[in-house]
């Protein structure tokens, strides 16, 4: 009787006859079971993004479970709480915690203690902005009459505006308008010149240079200043030596020298 030895052979599945498919399409590291995985991991987020009924309410400023952040109408209690930080925050005198304010106070005034006086020839005397500290806690800030009269160009009628406060300035303070609706004029400008009779360190990058420049610097100037100003091509500008940035590190002046390329180039 004849033995047969029959040799088998794996078949590969038909993608027709409803078989399981061969994965060698796929790179040697992924698998059927990684892909699986990856597929339920997908739904539960897409599952928990459109069911969790995320969203912010501006007026109320209530926030949803996906929201990042919350915002709302500031009212009077937010305008009292921000004045009040802020006349704090004037008397710490602090780089760490400072405050600007949009349409000045009539009554601000600091203490004579905590100020220098510029005298002219004329025997003129001129109240300069603070020094560098605190104020005294025996002479502090006191702010009174921060609403003014303003002649409506609309009506011709008195309208009341008041201070708006701006505390905690040293993080940051954005200012959101279309092109050409005045933010520059009505915001950012009063707070510059807000900065400057506090007597802090200013840096202003003026992109359409003198525009701006020319309504700050000359106000500085005048409030003891003393105004550097680089504008290749002006001859205001001052002159940068390159040399000066070098450290001796080889590290730092890389970094530096990468950051400077980055910034000119800009």
């Amino acid at each position: 009787m004849d033995t047969r030895q029959i040799e088998t052979q794996p078949q590969q599945a038909s993608p027709i006859s409803g078989e399981p498919a061969s994965a060698s399409f796929l790179p040697s590291y992924v698998t059927p079971q990684m892909l699986l995985i990856l597929l339920v991991c997908g739904a539960g987020i897409a599952w928990s993004a459109f069911s969790g009924g995320g969203g912010t309410n501006a007026d109320s400023g209530s926030t949803g479970k996906n929201a990042k952040a919350r915002a709302k109408w500031a009212g009077k209690k937010e305008f009292a709480s921000a004045r009040k930080l802020a006349i704090k925050q004037l008397n710490g005198r602090s780089r760490k915690s400072a405050c600007v304010w949009i349409i000045r106070p009539t009554t601000l005034e600091f203490p004579d203690e905590a100020c220098e006086f510029k005298v002219y020839k004329s025997g003129r005397k001129q109240k300069l902005p603070p020094k560098t500290g605190a104020i005294p806690k025996e002479s502090p800030v006191v702010v009174k009459g921060e609403k003014h009269n303003f002649y409506s160009k609309f009506d011709e009628k008195k309208v009341a505006a008041e201070t708006i406060w701006i505390p905690d300035t040293q993080r940051s303070v954005m200012v959101v308008g279309a092109p050409g609706s005045g933010k520059t004029f009505s915001a950012i400008d009063p707070m510059l010149r807000a900065v400057v009779e506090q007597g802090y360190p200013l840096i202003l990058y003026d992109f359409k240079y003198p525009t701006q420049t020319s309504t700050i610097a000359w106000y500085a100037e005048q409030m003891g200043y003393e105004i550097r100003v680089f504008a290749p091509g002006f001859p205001e500008s001052d002159v940068i030596n390159l040399l000066d940035f070098l450290t001796g590190d080889p590290q730092i002046d890389a970094a530096l020298a990468r950051q400077l390329a980055n910034t000119m180039n800009k």
